[in-house]
């Protein structure tokens, strides 16, 4: 998977990644739980708190937003 530098978080478990340098990095295929998705440091992603068949049940869900910071080399 290619990323180009900066900071990276794992999607499900918000283990953090820095890239110094970009290019491609090998990453696991898959878990048995999930598929490794990754979150660029610096985004904010607005997700339901609970998974909904139906559209009018969703739409009085709340949102929870989750936040992925971005980093210098010397940290935050």
């Amino acid at each position: 998977m290619f990323f180009p530098n900066g900071t990276w978080y794992e999607f499900f478990t918000s283990k953090r990644h820095i890239v110094y340098i970009s290019g491609v990095y090998e990453v696991p295929q898959e878990s048995g739980d999930y598929i490794y998705s990754y979150v660029r440091g610096g985004k904010i992603l607005p997700l339901k708190e609970k998974i909904r068949h139906s559209a009018m049940l969703a739409r009085n869900e709340s949102y929870l937003l989750n936040i992925y910071l971005e980093t210098n080399e010397q940290g935050l």
